[in-house]
C-alpha cells in the first residue's frame, strides 16, 4: 500500500464544504465537485501555512493545526501541537500530538533541538540569514526573527 491509498480526507470545520485536510498533511479546495491541492508556504518559524477563503473572508491557518483539529481528539483541552520527530514540515497525523506549552518546551530540551551562544537560546531549525546592503555592509544573523529585530524591519522587507 502506498501513501495515496492511506490518505484520509476530512472537512476543515471552519471551512466546511470549501476545504479539506488529509491525514498526510495536505490541504485541498473543493470547487464544483472538483478538488485542487493547495500549495502551502513556510512561515518565518518554519511551519507550513495555507491561506483559506470563504465568501471573501481570507484566513491564514497552520497546516499542522488543521490536521490535529481534524484527526486527533483533544480530550484534555491542550493548547499546542508537538511534532514528535521535530520536523516542522512533517504534518502527518502519526507525527503530531496535542501538548501543553510546558510539554512542548520539555520536548525541545530532551531532544536537543536548541543550541546556546552567549547565553542566548536558538532553535537549531533556524537557518542563518545573510544581509547584504549596498557594497559596504554585510552581516550574518542566526535566524530571521533576530534579523528583523536587529535591523528594525517588517516582514515585507525580508
Amino acid at each position: 500500500m502506498n501513501n495515496q491509498e492511506q490518505e484520509i480526507w476530512k472537512d476543515i470545520e471552519e471551512f466546511k464544504g470549501f476545504y479539506q485536510v488529509s491525514s498526510l498533511g495536505r490541504v485541498r479546495r473543493i470547487s464544483n465537485k472538483k478538488y485542487f491541492i493547495r500549495k502551502p508556504s513556510l512561515n518565518i518559524y518554519g511551519y507550513y501555512q495555507v491561506r483559506l477563503s470563504k465568501r471573501n473572508n481570507v484566513k491564514t491557518r497552520l497546516v499542522h493545526r488543521l490536521v490535529a483539529l481534524a484527526f486527533i481528539p483533544n480530550k484534555l483541552n491542550k493548547s499546542e501541537i508537538n511534532h514528535k520527530n521535530a520536523i516542522k514540515t512533517d504534518n502527518r497525523v502519526e507525527n503530531l500530538e496535542w501538548c501543553t506549552r510546558q510539554e512542548n518546551q520539555e520536548h525541545v530540551k530532551n531532544n536537543a533541538l536548541y543550541q546556546t551562544s552567549n547565553n542566548i537560546l536558538y532553535l537549531r531549525r533556524y537557518v542563518p540569514v545573510y544581509i547584504f546592503l549596498y557594497v559596504f555592509y554585510c552581516n550574518v544573523y542566526p535566524c530571521l526573527v533576530l534579523t528583523r529585530k536587529k535591523i528594525h524591519t517588517y516582514r515585507a522587507l525580508l
